[in-house]
């Protein structure tokens, strides 16, 4: 029997693309099954021996204070990135699509910072916020010395400041994104609003808003997934510290699994914390699509 055409055009297709998905599944999914084996176990990483220790791993997270303090963290630092984060994206992307000079030249200014490297933008931060940094000399010579103090070294201080370095990144590439949106929206939406007589802040949320919510969509999604899994910030700028104070889910595994030696222990973590991710990135694409509008 020969082969219709059409079959042998689908044939070609997963011939051609089954070295890229062997290549995917092996370093995607093979790792993640083998995270999910390793999580019932002791294995220490290193070690041949790996011991099944059933459900013990996952019984012991709950007592577990460092644990405990880097779920807490990540939380701050999603609910922050998913929130506050979008709205300052939004409000960028709003006074760029004004009637400004040099507009181009803002939008470039403003989305750079995200195109650099955590390993650069780390310690460009740490030195202009330590105790006898920039940020210190310049408050002290407006006669605010006394406010000066290490901002990353400082409990109370240091997963704000965090969270304020994540924003100088990521939020000129969210306001691009909102930049794109808002110059989708017909300007006969806004000429109808006049008519009837609407305010400018009655415009927003009854045509603006609505119009861009596949871009809020789209940035919370991105803005809460990449918080909760926040990792290489922490852990190059402050290394978890000082104490708890900026540990995350990320540098909690890294720890206990590459540094304590606790591999099926740290796999366990792992499996829970994805696990959490999905929920809640399924609950907030459903919550906010529900909320899309059509043009």
């Amino acid at each position: 029997m020969k082969m219709s055409l059409e079959r042998k055009t689908m044939l070609g297709y997963f011939l051609l693309t089954l070295p890229a998905l062997f290549v995917f599944l092996m370093i995607v999914y093979y790792p993640f099954i083998n995270s999910i084996f390793y999580s019932f176990t002791d294995w220490s990483g290193i070690s041949l021996h790996k011991n099944f220790v059933g459900l013990e791993n996952y019984a012991a997270l709950p007592d577990d204070k460092l644990i405990k303090a880097g779920i807490w963290n990540t939380i701050l630092i999603g609910l922050y990135a998913a929130i506050i984060q979008n709205v300052l994206s939004l409000a960028l992307a709003l006074a760029l699509d004004s009637k400004l000079r040099l507009q181009g030249y803002y939008k470039a200014v403003f989305y750079i910072p995200c195109l650099f490297s955590i390993l650069i933008i780390s310690p460009i931060f740490g030195n202009i916020f330590q105790y006898s940094g920039l940020f210190n000399a310049l408050i002290s010579q407006i006669g605010f010395s006394h406010l000066a103090e290490d901002w990353f070294g400082t409990i109370r201080t240091a997963l704000p400041m965090l969270m304020l370095t994540n924003s100088w990144q990521w939020v000129g590439f969210g306001s691009v994104i909102y930049l794109a949106g808002l110059q989708s929206i017909p300007p006969d939406y806004y000429e109808a609003g006049h008519i009837d007589g609407a305010t400018k802040l009655q415009a927003f949320f009854k045509i603006t808003f609505p119009m861009l919510m596949p871009s809020v969509t789209i940035l919370t999604f991105l803005n809460l997934v990449n918080g909760l899994k926040t990792f290489e910030l922490p852990f190059v700028l402050t290394n978890g510290g000082p104490g708890y104070a900026t540990e995350t889910v990320g540098t909690v595994i890294y720890e206990l699994g590459f540094r304590q030696g606790k591999m099926g222990y740290a796999s366990a973590i792992s499996v829970v914390f994805f696990s959490v991710i999905a929920v809640v990135s399924i609950l907030q694409l459903k919550l906010t699509r529900s909320r899309e509008v059509e043009l």
